[in-house]
């Protein structure tokens, strides 16, 4: 029988082959993300596969064939999302969340989170004995020179590179984030003892680029975009602002900070990710101070008496994160309820939590969201939760409000226009609706998102002329192919229209 193993790198489920059980505690290649890794059976003993549902690559290492579990996305609800085929229902589809779809990577930082984790936990071997002599640690490569600021032309020309170089999907695209330099900005100040941080140096920085860039890739799919909206300066910082949607649904905001290095070169020196509120080096953070505390001896030890329950329970952590990317959704969120509160509360924990139960059933979804904005009221990202807290809950004028709300602090977007008509729409309010995807339509003449929105809108509203116009326009301007629209049960009334018989002509 074939025997699973787990990729510490990039998560994925993979086979060995009945002749290859011998592979066991050998390092073999993962055929998905390229890197070597120590093949130790999965998932523990005390729980059971998904299903036998993995097919063979002619992937080898040392002759030991592996196999990629498949992946599949969940079934759009309305027949398909912002693709080239199905129907046009639109990305910000209003009964799919931006956190119900999109934290899995939208989040960004939670993945990131648990990349770490398991870096941690692959380099605590690392550390040396107490008392061990220490080699110094390597100071991180490119360093900012202060009267090296870029230019807005210069931040603009780079941005729109990695914009186009995200678009051809190209695996060098984010390779400008300097992560030596956020590793480091995490640790800035704290007491920790040289063996430490180079541990925690060698498992961040080996763990994060790769899996970063394959997450933002895999989400985009073929229809996700990474737009690139604006450069600006916060502080003394020079940032750029993207806007990433996600393929399966759901919107994030990347913003980045440009510097030069040493020799001149543009580089990403941190982001902060909207839709956690905090920068990826401030995410981090949290984890190094985590682990530090479960070092024998260290300052933070020393000073809380305990050491960490994330050590403790790295196991329980790593399983629930196993079974998020095998879309085990019920079993993750039954995984976290083992934690301890001590790890259930911590914001980044919260949001995982969030994040997992969107993708269980509404109440639970509900039940997560509540708990995080009781325990943590004031936290911006509130902002952004509550857009589909209180669609859920069919309280649209909150809705708005949250969407003003998030719009004010990114300085505007005229996407969220899109996530305005589908409240404005729940409300009848079809006039604003339409007048708020106009905005959109020229702020972005070339943008599908609020075409597509505009046929629920005039769905909803029988303006069966204006689902005819969005219709062809779809088709002509941005190659839509559609399905048979007369077996879509929300183009029920327009099948029974003469509007529908014309569509039938045209599209021809």
């Amino acid at each position: 029988m074939p025997i699973p193993v787990q990729c510490s790198h990039c998560d994925s489920i993979l086979k060995l082959k009945d002749e290859a059980s011998d592979s066991l505690g050998r390092h073999l290649r993962c055929p998905e993300c390229g890197e070597s890794f120590l093949a130790k059976r999965y998932p523990p003993r005390d729980e059971e596969p998904a299903g036998d549902d993995f097919e063979f690559d002619a992937e080898e290492e040392d002759g030991v064939e592996l196999a990629r579990r498949r992946r599949s996305r969940p079934a759009s609800k309305a027949g398909g999302q912002r693709g080239r085929s199905g129907t046009a229902s639109n990305h910000a589809n209003k009964d799919s969340g931006i956190w119900k779809k999109g934290l899995s990577i939208g989040g960004g930082a939670l993945v990131i989170l648990l990349i770490v984790g398991r870096a941690f936990l692959r380099f605590q071997n690392a550390l040396p004995p107490a008392g061990q002599p220490v080699a110094p640690t390597v100071q991180s490569e490119g360093g900012i020179v202060a009267d090296q600021i870029p230019t807005d032309e210069e931040c603009l020309a780079f941005a729109r590179q990695l914009e186009a170089d995200v678009k051809l999907r190209k695996g060098q695209a984010l390779t400008a984030i300097n992560w030596n330099r956020i590793v480091d900005r995490s640790i800035e100040g704290l007491d920790l003892s040289p063996g430490f941080i180079r541990g925690y140096k060698q498992g961040a920085t080996g763990a994060i680029p790769g899996s970063f860039t394959n997450q933002i890739t895999q989400s985009l799919g073929a229809s996700g975009s990474y737009r690139f909206l604006r450069v600006h300066t916060v502080g003394s910082e020079k940032r750029i602002l993207f806007r990433l949607l996600l393929e399966a649904g759901g919107v994030n905001y990347h913003d980045f900070e440009v510097v030069k290095n040493v020799d001149g070169r543009l580089e990403l020196a941190d982001l902060y990710v909207f839709i956690t509120a905090e920068k990826m080096s401030e995410t981090l953070r949290q984890l190094a101070i985590q682990n530090a505390m479960s070092q024998k001896g260290s300052f933070l030890g020393r000073l809380t008496g305990q050491l960490s329950d994330f050590e403790a329970h790295a196991q329980t952590i790593q399983t629930m994160n196993a079974q998020r990317n095998t879309q085990q959704f019920a079993a993750a969120l039954a995984t976290f309820r083992r934690l301890p509160t001590s790890i259930q509360q911590q914001k980044a924990f919260l949001l995982i939590r969030v994040m997992i139960a969107g993708q269980v059933n509404d109440q639970e979804y509900m039940t997560a969201m509540d708990e995080f904005r009781r325990l943590f009221p004031g936290d911006t990202c509130v902002d952004f939760m509550s857009i589909d807290f209180f669609t859920l809950r069919k309280e649209f004028d909150k809705t708005l409000t949250a969407i003003d709300r998030v719009d004010q602090s990114l300085g505007g977007d005229p996407y969220l226009n899109i996530l305005r008509a589908n409240a404005l729409t729940a409300q009848m309010n079809f006039p604003e609706a339409r007048r708020v995807l106009e905005l959109a339509m020229q702020a972005d003449p070339d943008a599908v998102e609020p075409l597509s929105t505009l046929v629920d809108v005039a769905l909803a509203q029988h303006d069966f002329d204006a689902v005819l116009m969005a219709l062809k326009r779809l088709q002509d301007e941005h190659q839509y192919q559609f399905d048979n629209l007369s077996a879509v049960a929300e183009f029920a009334e327009f099948v029974k229209s003469p509007q529908y018989q014309e569509w039938l002509r045209q599209s021809q």
